[in-house]
């Protein structure tokens, strides 16, 4: 995978062209094309993190219930711009993205020493269905990705180059990655193993370990916010990541490592994930030097910690997705030294790529041709609806009186009721309250705000719109709780989903459970 195999290499969309200029145009193409679509009457509205970060940025802290601060920050810097709008929201995933990139393209032409490899990486990212979506959902993947990104690049720096005062750097940006997912410091394990291997002798010295400090440094705002709030992010970090789900059964482990593998198949690209996997065996057997050691140090072992939570629990599709940051440019390098012999797999995974793109972005267009209900293959299918959810709601405030209030079963549903409601109101979560340990859901962040604590005397007589499934505990809360026709939502003639909506009169008050059953 070296520079004097760039001549092999020859697709016909890099013929006759400036790869910096292809660059630039794949930047503009993407920032100025999500842009204008969700801008310009999006079919999709907020997802239900990306509502719920939001609604923590209205109450900037230290740090909240499950993440850190960065993505509030971000968020609301944004916001203050452009208002509490869809675009609001998502710029900074936009833009992050093209940092991203940009970080894809120096660090594949600094270690291959070709620009069109270079550009080629940056363009398999575009036929990439989980890159595609996480350049512009706004959650806490976009700036840990970015992090997770620069800290790779400046540990090259460091660690191969020898640049000493790229060192720090480094560390600030696993730091900054750290603000925003807490896995952000699993890097440093990817940068110990690569040093063990190739270059221990700077284990000897101060450089990583200055890194390494830096690094924790940035825990310290975390820290303090966890001190007055009884340590409750350790708790649901350790719950969430070690909980044990199989019980160590082999089929239960072989299900959720199936699982993990074929969600990377699926958000991958199924061809690009073959082509991966190839480019790996191939570092392994044909390019074992420190520069392809650096990428698969730095990408694998924090596949191999996902693998392991496997063992215990099943595990989220999107959370191995900073092991490929390092592995597109493998691939992409991969496909430059064996070229012509992956042109057909390559024009495959761009069809699919592109097949699938639209299908995410335009996915009502086959709702009358696929004959299953949308729910069952459509991923964008829950981020439709929500606004005219929020303006039915909007209906009922009005005529229940000024003072009414939004209660919802869950804390996503909270947040994009808070987002789409006329006047963006505090809203409640009903999740932590239920008596049966079996239906309550674990805490969030509603349950530390105290503005949002159902149990205020201040909120004792209103009335209220509950959004969600009803439960006993929510009628016998009330005076009276009536159920409304359920709301269709409804996309080219075909029925989504339907939202159950009620009034309730006569706010009685709720507790929530002490009994030490409730999750963290």
């Amino acid at each position: 995978m070296h520079a004097d195999k760039e001549k092999t290499f020859s697709p016909s969309a890099f013929i006759g062209v400036r790869p910096r200029l292809i660059l630039t145009l794949l930047l503009l193409f993407g920032f100025v094309g999500h842009v204008l679509y969700v801008a310009i009457d999006p079919p999709i509205t907020l997802a239900g993190d990306e509502a719920h970060y939001w609604d923590w940025s209205r109450q900037l802290d230290w740090s909240y219930y499950s993440k850190g601060p960065a993505v509030a920050f971000l968020i609301r810097g944004s916001c203050s711009l452009l208002g509490d709008t869809e675009l609001g929201v998502r710029l900074p995933a936009m833009v992050l993205a093209i940092g991203t990139s940009l970080c894809t393209w120096w660090l594949t032409r600094r270690i291959f020493e070709s620009e069109k490899i270079a550009v080629g990486a940056v363009a398999l990212t575009y036929i990439v269905p989980m890159y595609v979506a996480g350049s512009m959902l706004m959650t806490i993947d976009s700036p840990f990705y970015f992090c997770w990104a620069m800290a790779t690049c400046f540990g090259y720096l460091a660690a191969v180059e020898n640049k000493k005062w790229a060192w720090p750097v480094a560390g600030v940006f696993v730091g900054l990655g750290f603000l925003a997912k807490y896995a952000s410091l699993l890097w440093l394990v990817g940068l110990l193993v690569f040093l063990l291997i190739h270059r221990r002798r700077l284990l000897a010295s101060v450089w990583p370990w200055l890194t390494i400090g830096i690094s924790f440094a940035f825990t310290a705002p975390v820290l303090i916010w966890n001190a007055h709030h009884d340590w409750v992010s350790f708790g649901h970090v350790a719950r969430s990541t070690s909980e044990d789900q199989s019980h160590f059964n082999p089929l239960s482990i072989l299900i959720n490592l199936g699982e993990l593998v074929g969600g990377q198949i699926g958000l991958l690209n199924p061809i690009i994930f073959g082509l991966m996997a190839a480019a790996i065996i191939y570092a392994f057997r044909r390019e074992r030097n420190e520069r392809t050691g650096y990428l698969l140090s730095i990408g694998l072992p924090f596949f191999g910690f996902v693998a392991l939570v496997t063992l215990r629990k099943n595990t989220e599709p999107n959370w191995p997705a900073p092991t490929y940051f390092t592995l597109i440019p493998l691939t992409a390098a991969f496909i430059a030294s064996t070229w012509p012999r992956p042109r057909g797999w390559l024009i495959g995974a761009t069809v699919i790529g592109l097949c699938t793109i639209v299908m995410l972005h335009e996915s009502n267009w086959f709702y009358r041709v696929i004959n299953l209900p949308p729910r069952k293959w459509d991923p964008s299918a829950r981020l439709v609806g929500w606004d005219e959810i929020g303006q039915a709601v909007s209906t009922e405030l009005r005529s229940l009186g000024p003072d009414a209030m939004v209660i919802a079963d869950k804390y996503q549903l909270a947040g994009l009721m808070a987002f789409y409601v006329n006047g963006h109101p505090k809203t409640f979560c009903l999740g932590s309250y239920l008596a049966d340990p079996k239906e309550r859901d674990r805490l969030t962040q509603y349950d530390l705000w105290p503005d949002r604590d159902l149990s205020q005397p201040a909120l004792r007589g209103r009335n209220a719109v509950f959004v969600g499934h009803t439960s006993p505990d929510l009628v016998a809360a009330f005076d009276r709780v009536q159920a409304l026709p359920d709301l269709p939502i409804v996309r080219r003639g075909v029925t989504i989903r339907t939202q159950s909506i009620y009034r309730c009169y006569g706010f009685h008050g709720l507790t929530r459970p002490n009994d030490g059953l409730t999750k963290r």
